[in-house]
C-alpha cells in the first residue's frame, strides 16, 4: 500500500499566483517553471514565488557583502591592492575591470562591485582578490 501524498499547498493558506501577471497557479512550484499564463519565469526562494528582478536584487544584495567583507578582510592584512576576478562566462564589461587593479580604499569608496552594468543574465558575480606584490 502506498501512503498518501502530501497536498502541495496546505490546507486554508491562499493558492499561489505568478509574481509577474498575478494569475492563481493550479499547483505551487517546486522549483524554476514558467507561468502557463504570462509565459515569464518564476524562481522559487524558500516559500517564496520571486520574479528574475527580485532574484536579481536579492543576487547584488549577497554579492555586495562577500565583497564588501573581502575588501575588509585584504585591508586588515595590510594588503593595499585589490584586483577584480572575473570567470570564464563574465561579461565583457566584467572582464574589462578584471584587467586592473584597485587601491582597497578607492574600492571601498567607489564599490565597483557588483558591477552596475553587468550584462550577466543573473548579475555580477565578480570579487575581489589580493594583490601581493
Amino acid at each position: 500500500m502506498k501512503p498518501a501524498q502530501q497536498s502541495q499547498t496546505p490546507l486554508g493558506s491562499p493558492p499561489e499566483a505568478c509574481p509577474y501577471c498575478g494569475c492563481v497557479l493550479a499547483k505551487s512550484p517546486q522549483r524554476k517553471t514558467k507561468c502557463p499564463h504570462c509565459g515569464k519565469p518564476i524562481y522559487v526562494r524558500g516559500d517564496e514565488l520571486v520574479t528574475v528582478d527580485e532574484l536579481r536584487r536579492r543576487h547584488e544584495e549577497v554579492i555586495l557583502e562577500g565583497n564588501l567583507m573581502a575588501l575588509l578582510g585584504i585591508k586588515s592584512a595590510g594588503i593595499e591592492y585589490a584586483e577584480i576576478l572575473a570567470s570564464d562566462d563574465s561579461c565583457e564589461l566584467c572582464k574589462a575591470l578584471a584587467r586592473g587593479k584597485y587601491p582597497v580604499d578607492q574600492a571601498l569608496r567607489d564599490r565597483l562591485l557588483p558591477n552596475k552594468f553587468c550584462t550577466n543574465e543573473f548579475g555580477c558575480r565578480c570579487t575581489y582578490i589580493a594583490v601581493i606584490e
